[in-house]
Protein backbone atom coordinates (compact mmCIF):
# COMPACT_ATOMS: atom_id res chain seq x y z
CA UNK A 1 0.00 0.00 0.00
CA UNK A 2 1.33 3.56 -0.68
CA UNK A 3 0.77 7.13 0.05
CA UNK A 4 -1.11 9.66 -1.41
CA UNK A 5 0.77 13.03 -1.55
CA UNK A 6 -1.05 15.76 0.34
CA UNK A 7 -1.80 19.03 -1.77
CA UNK A 8 -2.87 21.85 0.39
CA UNK A 9 -6.04 22.80 -2.04
CA UNK A 10 -10.11 22.43 -1.18
CA UNK A 11 -12.06 20.85 -4.25
CA UNK A 12 -15.34 21.81 -5.12
CA UNK A 13 -17.49 18.34 -4.06
CA UNK A 14 -16.31 15.07 -3.05
CA UNK A 15 -15.75 12.14 -5.46
CA UNK A 16 -17.65 8.71 -5.09
CA UNK A 17 -17.26 4.98 -6.96
CA UNK A 18 -20.40 4.58 -9.11
CA UNK A 19 -22.20 1.46 -8.92
CA UNK A 20 -20.77 -1.02 -10.97
CA UNK A 21 -17.31 0.67 -10.91
CA UNK A 22 -14.02 -1.36 -11.49
CA UNK A 23 -11.46 -0.12 -8.39
CA UNK A 24 -7.55 -0.15 -9.76
CA UNK A 25 -4.66 0.90 -7.72
CA UNK A 26 -2.14 3.59 -8.34
CA UNK A 27 -1.92 7.08 -6.53
CA UNK A 28 -3.40 8.68 -10.00
CA UNK A 29 -6.03 6.51 -10.29
CA UNK A 30 -9.65 6.88 -9.94
CA UNK A 31 -10.09 5.10 -7.11
CA UNK A 32 -8.66 7.22 -5.08
CA UNK A 33 -9.27 10.57 -6.34
CA UNK A 34 -12.32 10.77 -3.06
CA UNK A 35 -9.43 10.04 -0.84
CA UNK A 36 -6.91 12.36 -2.68
CA UNK A 37 -9.74 15.14 -2.28
CA UNK A 38 -10.38 14.15 1.22
CA UNK A 39 -6.40 14.48 1.93
CA UNK A 40 -5.88 17.66 0.30
CA UNK A 41 -9.23 19.18 2.33
CA UNK A 42 -7.36 18.26 5.65
CA UNK A 43 -4.41 19.84 4.94
CA UNK A 44 -5.88 22.87 3.76
CA UNK A 45 -7.48 22.99 6.90
CA UNK A 46 -4.12 22.23 8.78
CA UNK A 47 -2.66 24.98 7.14
CA UNK A 48 -5.54 27.46 7.88
CA UNK A 49 -5.55 26.42 12.10
CA UNK A 50 -1.67 26.74 11.83
CA UNK A 51 -1.45 29.57 9.90
CA UNK A 52 -4.43 31.68 12.67
CA UNK A 53 -2.99 30.12 15.55
CA UNK A 54 -0.60 33.27 16.12
CA UNK A 55 -3.73 35.67 15.84
CA UNK A 56 -5.15 33.37 18.33
CA UNK A 57 -3.07 33.54 20.63
CA UNK A 58 -2.67 37.29 20.11
CA UNK A 59 -6.55 37.73 20.37
CA UNK A 60 -6.59 35.54 23.77
CA UNK A 61 -3.66 37.32 25.41
CA UNK A 62 -4.83 41.28 24.78
CA UNK A 63 -6.23 43.15 27.50
CA UNK A 64 -9.43 43.91 25.45
CA UNK A 65 -9.50 41.23 22.93
CA UNK A 66 -13.61 42.40 21.90
CA UNK A 67 -13.47 46.27 22.00
CA UNK A 68 -17.30 46.32 20.97
CA UNK A 69 -18.33 45.02 24.02
CA UNK A 70 -18.29 46.21 27.43
CA UNK A 71 -15.94 44.76 29.96
CA UNK A 72 -17.60 44.12 33.49
CA UNK A 73 -16.15 47.11 35.72
CA UNK A 74 -17.27 49.27 32.29
CA UNK A 75 -20.49 48.08 32.81
CA UNK A 76 -20.89 48.57 36.88
CA UNK A 77 -19.18 51.97 36.72
CA UNK A 78 -22.29 52.79 33.90
CA UNK A 79 -24.99 51.40 36.19
CA UNK A 80 -23.12 53.68 39.09
CA UNK A 81 -23.37 56.62 37.09
CA UNK A 82 -27.08 55.87 36.19
CA UNK A 83 -28.04 55.80 39.57
CA UNK A 84 -25.99 58.09 40.90
CA UNK A 85 -26.18 57.73 44.57
CA UNK A 86 -29.92 57.20 44.56
CA UNK A 87 -31.25 55.65 47.72
CA UNK A 88 -31.54 51.58 48.24
CA UNK A 89 -35.66 51.87 47.82
CA UNK A 90 -35.05 53.77 44.68
CA UNK A 91 -32.11 52.74 42.68
CA UNK A 92 -34.22 50.37 40.70
CA UNK A 93 -36.75 51.40 37.70
CA UNK A 94 -39.06 49.45 39.55
CA UNK A 95 -38.75 51.06 42.75
CA UNK A 96 -38.56 54.58 40.51
CA UNK A 97 -42.02 53.43 39.13
CA UNK A 98 -43.75 52.32 42.11
CA UNK A 99 -42.58 56.34 43.68
CA UNK A 100 -44.71 57.55 41.00
CA UNK A 101 -47.69 55.85 41.67
CA UNK A 102 -46.90 53.62 38.41
CA UNK A 103 -48.29 56.32 36.84
CA UNK A 104 -47.37 55.98 32.95
CA UNK A 105 -48.85 59.86 32.37
CA UNK A 106 -47.10 61.06 35.55
CA UNK A 107 -46.04 64.47 33.56
CA UNK A 108 -49.49 65.48 32.63
CA UNK A 109 -50.57 64.41 36.58
CA UNK A 110 -48.60 67.07 37.56
CA UNK A 111 -49.01 69.88 35.03
CA UNK A 112 -52.68 69.19 35.96
CA UNK A 113 -52.28 69.21 39.69
CA UNK A 114 -49.61 72.17 39.85
CA UNK A 115 -52.41 74.07 37.31
CA UNK A 116 -54.77 74.33 40.46
CA UNK A 117 -52.33 76.03 42.88
CA UNK A 118 -52.08 79.57 43.52
CA UNK A 119 -48.94 81.61 42.02
CA UNK A 120 -46.74 83.02 45.12
CA UNK A 121 -47.64 87.01 43.92
CA UNK A 122 -50.87 87.94 42.68
CA UNK A 123 -52.67 85.22 43.47
CA UNK A 124 -57.00 85.62 43.48
CA UNK A 125 -59.25 83.52 45.89
CA UNK A 126 -62.43 82.51 45.14
CA UNK A 127 -63.50 81.17 48.71
CA UNK A 128 -62.41 81.23 52.60
CA UNK A 129 -58.45 80.12 52.34
CA UNK A 130 -57.89 78.24 55.73
CA UNK A 131 -54.52 77.70 57.37
CA UNK A 132 -52.79 76.85 61.31
CA UNK A 133 -53.23 78.97 63.48
CA UNK A 134 -50.00 80.20 64.61
CA UNK A 135 -48.64 78.83 68.43
CA UNK A 136 -49.13 81.58 71.20
CA UNK A 137 -46.60 84.65 71.07
CA UNK A 138 -45.60 83.87 67.85
CA UNK A 139 -44.19 86.82 66.40
CA UNK A 140 -42.66 85.69 62.94
CA UNK A 141 -43.97 86.26 59.95
CA UNK A 142 -46.48 83.30 59.52
CA UNK A 143 -49.65 84.01 58.31
CA UNK A 144 -52.26 85.02 60.80
CA UNK A 145 -55.52 83.46 60.79
CA UNK A 146 -59.07 84.84 62.29
CA UNK A 147 -58.35 82.71 65.41
CA UNK A 148 -54.52 84.27 66.18
CA UNK A 149 -56.22 87.62 65.05
CA UNK A 150 -58.79 87.48 67.95
CA UNK A 151 -56.26 86.45 70.76
CA UNK A 152 -53.69 89.03 69.58
CA UNK A 153 -56.04 91.83 68.95
CA UNK A 154 -57.54 92.49 72.20
CA UNK A 155 -60.75 90.22 71.72
CA UNK A 156 -60.63 87.20 74.35
CA UNK A 157 -59.61 84.15 73.31
CA UNK A 158 -62.03 82.43 75.44
CA UNK A 159 -63.56 82.50 79.00
CA UNK A 160 -62.57 80.12 81.15
CA UNK A 161 -64.87 79.38 84.43
CA UNK A 162 -62.85 79.21 87.57
CA UNK A 163 -64.02 77.45 91.06
CA UNK A 164 -60.78 76.25 92.59
CA UNK A 165 -57.60 77.49 93.87
CA UNK A 166 -54.72 77.24 91.33
CA UNK A 167 -51.63 78.01 89.69
CA UNK A 168 -52.27 79.69 86.29
CA UNK A 169 -50.23 78.81 82.85
CA UNK A 170 -48.99 80.36 79.59
CA UNK A 171 -52.19 78.63 78.31
CA UNK A 172 -54.41 80.92 80.15
CA UNK A 173 -53.28 84.35 78.98
CA UNK A 174 -55.49 85.99 76.80
CA UNK A 175 -58.90 84.46 78.55
CA UNK A 176 -61.43 85.92 80.59
CA UNK A 177 -61.69 84.28 83.52
CA UNK A 178 -65.18 84.16 85.56
CA UNK A 179 -64.46 83.36 88.74
CA UNK A 180 -67.67 81.53 90.28
CA UNK A 181 -66.45 80.74 93.87
CA UNK A 182 -65.52 82.83 96.86
CA UNK A 183 -62.32 82.67 98.64
CA UNK A 184 -60.03 81.20 95.64
CA UNK A 185 -56.16 81.96 95.23
CA UNK A 186 -55.25 82.50 91.48
CA UNK A 187 -51.58 82.74 91.07
CA UNK A 188 -50.45 83.93 87.91
CA UNK A 189 -48.44 81.71 85.79
CA UNK A 190 -44.29 82.06 85.68
CA UNK A 191 -43.10 84.79 83.96
CA UNK A 192 -40.34 82.80 81.91
CA UNK A 193 -41.02 82.12 78.57
CA UNK A 194 -44.40 84.90 78.38
CA UNK A 195 -43.33 87.87 76.19
CA UNK A 196 -43.95 91.63 77.43
CA UNK A 197 -47.46 92.15 77.09
CA UNK A 198 -49.17 88.98 77.93
CA UNK A 199 -52.52 89.49 79.63
CA UNK A 200 -54.68 88.28 81.81
CA UNK A 201 -58.38 89.19 82.55
CA UNK A 202 -60.35 88.21 85.65
CA UNK A 203 -64.34 89.03 86.43
CA UNK A 204 -65.91 87.96 89.66
CA UNK A 205 -69.11 87.01 88.00
CA UNK A 206 -71.46 85.88 90.74
CA UNK A 207 -72.32 87.12 93.87
CA UNK A 208 -69.92 86.24 97.05
CA UNK A 209 -67.11 85.31 94.19
CA UNK A 210 -64.21 87.74 95.90
CA UNK A 211 -60.97 86.19 95.41
CA UNK A 212 -57.32 86.48 95.51
CA UNK A 213 -54.69 87.21 92.65
CA UNK A 214 -51.56 86.36 93.67
CA UNK A 215 -48.04 86.48 92.08
CA UNK A 216 -44.63 85.62 93.83
CA UNK A 217 -43.38 88.79 91.69
CA UNK A 218 -45.56 90.70 93.38
CA UNK A 219 -48.16 92.43 91.28
CA UNK A 220 -47.53 96.50 90.62
CA UNK A 221 -50.36 98.95 91.31
CA UNK A 222 -47.87 101.91 91.59
CA UNK A 223 -44.66 102.97 91.63
CA UNK A 224 -43.22 101.59 95.22
CA UNK A 225 -46.43 99.80 95.58
CA UNK A 226 -46.30 96.31 94.55
CA UNK A 227 -48.12 93.74 96.82
CA UNK A 228 -47.61 89.97 96.17
CA UNK A 229 -51.15 89.40 96.02
CA UNK A 230 -54.41 91.77 95.79
CA UNK A 231 -58.16 90.73 96.40
CA UNK A 232 -60.83 91.41 94.24
CA UNK A 233 -64.12 91.93 95.40
CA UNK A 234 -67.39 90.87 94.38
CA UNK A 235 -68.39 92.46 91.11
CA UNK A 236 -65.44 93.96 90.39
CA UNK A 237 -62.83 93.06 87.56
CA UNK A 238 -58.84 93.23 86.87
CA UNK A 239 -56.61 92.74 84.12
CA UNK A 240 -52.78 91.69 84.96
CA UNK A 241 -49.75 92.68 81.79
CA UNK A 242 -46.79 91.14 82.19
CA UNK A 243 -44.28 94.22 81.63
CA UNK A 244 -40.15 93.74 81.96
CA UNK A 245 -39.81 92.61 85.37
CA UNK A 246 -43.23 91.49 86.43
CA UNK A 247 -46.67 91.53 86.37
CA UNK A 248 -48.56 95.37 86.34
CA UNK A 249 -52.35 95.95 87.21
CA UNK A 250 -52.88 97.71 84.14
CA UNK A 251 -56.61 97.69 83.85
CA UNK A 252 -60.31 96.63 85.66
CA UNK A 253 -62.23 98.35 89.02
CA UNK A 254 -59.80 97.51 91.34
CA UNK A 255 -57.78 100.52 89.58
CA UNK A 256 -59.62 102.13 92.28
CA UNK A 257 -57.22 100.59 94.72
CA UNK A 258 -54.47 103.29 93.28
CA UNK A 259 -52.97 105.58 95.78
CA UNK A 260 -54.61 108.29 92.93
CA UNK A 261 -57.91 106.66 93.60
CA UNK A 262 -57.62 106.44 96.94
CA UNK A 263 -61.09 107.55 99.33
CA UNK A 264 -61.85 107.57 103.22
CA UNK A 265 -65.76 107.57 103.85
CA UNK A 266 -65.50 108.46 107.15
CA UNK A 267 -67.78 111.10 108.10
CA UNK A 268 -64.38 113.48 108.04
CA UNK A 269 -63.29 111.74 104.70
CA UNK A 270 -61.57 112.27 101.28
CA UNK A 271 -61.54 111.32 97.62
CA UNK A 272 -58.56 111.63 95.77
CA UNK A 273 -59.11 111.64 92.07
CA UNK A 274 -56.26 110.72 89.04
CA UNK A 275 -56.16 114.34 87.98
CA UNK A 276 -54.13 115.30 91.48
CA UNK A 277 -57.55 116.67 92.48
CA UNK A 278 -58.55 116.13 96.66
CA UNK A 279 -61.80 116.60 97.97
CA UNK A 280 -62.41 116.74 101.84
CA UNK A 281 -65.33 117.23 104.40
CA UNK A 282 -66.31 117.07 108.15
CA UNK A 283 -67.95 118.14 110.72
CA UNK A 284 -67.02 119.72 114.20
CA UNK A 285 -67.87 122.60 116.86
CA UNK A 286 -66.99 125.58 117.56
CA UNK A 287 -64.66 126.36 120.18
CA UNK A 288 -65.14 128.61 123.51
CA UNK A 289 -63.84 131.54 121.91
CA UNK A 290 -63.28 132.52 118.53
CA UNK A 291 -61.41 131.40 116.11
CA UNK A 292 -61.74 127.55 116.22
CA UNK A 293 -59.08 125.70 114.55
CA UNK A 294 -60.05 122.64 111.80
CA UNK A 295 -57.72 120.14 110.62
CA UNK A 296 -58.57 118.16 107.69
CA UNK A 297 -58.72 114.66 107.41
CA UNK A 298 -55.23 114.38 105.40
CA UNK A 299 -52.91 117.41 104.47
CA UNK A 300 -53.26 118.65 100.72
CA UNK A 301 -50.09 118.26 99.18
CA UNK A 302 -49.40 121.20 97.40
CA UNK A 303 -52.43 123.80 97.52
CA UNK A 304 -55.19 124.33 99.79
CA UNK A 305 -57.66 126.02 96.82
CA UNK A 306 -61.09 126.80 98.38
CA UNK A 307 -62.98 125.99 101.62
CA UNK A 308 -66.99 126.07 102.50
CA UNK A 309 -67.76 126.38 106.38
CA UNK A 310 -71.58 126.10 106.85
CA UNK A 311 -72.93 126.88 110.28
CA UNK A 312 -75.38 123.96 112.17
CA UNK A 313 -78.78 125.36 113.91
CA UNK A 314 -77.92 125.89 117.15
CA UNK A 315 -81.75 125.41 118.50
CA UNK A 316 -84.74 126.69 116.99
CA UNK A 317 -85.15 130.21 118.46
CA UNK A 318 -81.25 130.71 118.06
CA UNK A 319 -79.64 130.71 113.89
CA UNK A 320 -75.80 130.41 113.72
CA UNK A 321 -73.44 131.00 111.51
CA UNK A 322 -69.49 130.82 110.55
CA UNK A 323 -66.91 132.92 108.51
CA UNK A 324 -63.66 131.78 107.14
CA UNK A 325 -60.75 133.48 108.64
CA UNK A 326 -57.55 131.20 107.22
CA UNK A 327 -56.49 128.10 105.27
CA UNK A 328 -53.45 126.24 104.63
CA UNK A 329 -52.43 122.79 103.79
CA UNK A 330 -53.36 120.93 106.77
CA UNK A 331 -56.81 123.47 107.98
CA UNK A 332 -58.44 126.10 108.47
CA UNK A 333 -59.58 128.42 111.04
CA UNK A 334 -63.05 130.16 111.27
CA UNK A 335 -65.39 132.14 113.72
CA UNK A 336 -68.91 131.30 114.66
CA UNK A 337 -72.23 133.86 115.53
CA UNK A 338 -75.52 133.48 116.35
CA UNK A 339 -78.45 135.52 117.12
CA UNK A 340 -81.15 135.04 118.43
CA UNK A 341 -84.62 137.13 120.21
CA UNK A 342 -82.91 139.69 122.39
CA UNK A 343 -79.45 138.92 121.41
CA UNK A 344 -77.42 141.30 118.91
CA UNK A 345 -77.04 139.48 115.57
CA UNK A 346 -73.12 138.70 115.07
CA UNK A 347 -72.61 137.85 118.36
CA UNK A 348 -69.94 135.66 118.84
CA UNK A 349 -70.57 131.66 119.91
CA UNK A 350 -68.69 130.87 122.86
CA UNK A 351 -69.67 126.95 121.84
CA UNK A 352 -71.76 124.80 120.67
CA UNK A 353 -72.38 125.71 116.94
CA UNK A 354 -71.38 123.01 114.35
CA UNK A 355 -69.40 123.94 111.53
CA UNK A 356 -69.70 121.03 108.22
CA UNK A 357 -67.57 121.78 105.58
CA UNK A 358 -65.79 120.67 102.44
CA UNK A 359 -62.41 121.64 100.66
CA UNK A 360 -60.75 121.29 97.79
CA UNK A 361 -56.96 121.19 97.13
CA UNK A 362 -54.36 119.43 95.09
Amino acid sequence: MGTLVENVSWATGVRYFEDGAVLTGGPNCPDNLPLQDLTNRTAWLKQQVETRQGDLAAHTGAADPHPQYMTAPEVETRIGALINGSPGALDTLAELAAALGNDSSFAATMTNALAGKAALAGASFTGPVQGSTPAQFDNSTKMATMAALRRELGSYAGIKPEAATRVMTASDVGLLHGVTAGGITLTLPDKAGLPDGASITFKATVANSYFTIASVDGITISSGNAPTSINVDVGEDATVTLFGAGWVLTGGTVLRRLPSFGASFASNGWQKLPSGLIIQWGNLLNGASNPTSATFPIAFPNSCLRVFPVGGQITISQQAYVVLNTTSLSGFTFSAFYSASGVAPGTPSAGGVSCSYFAIGM
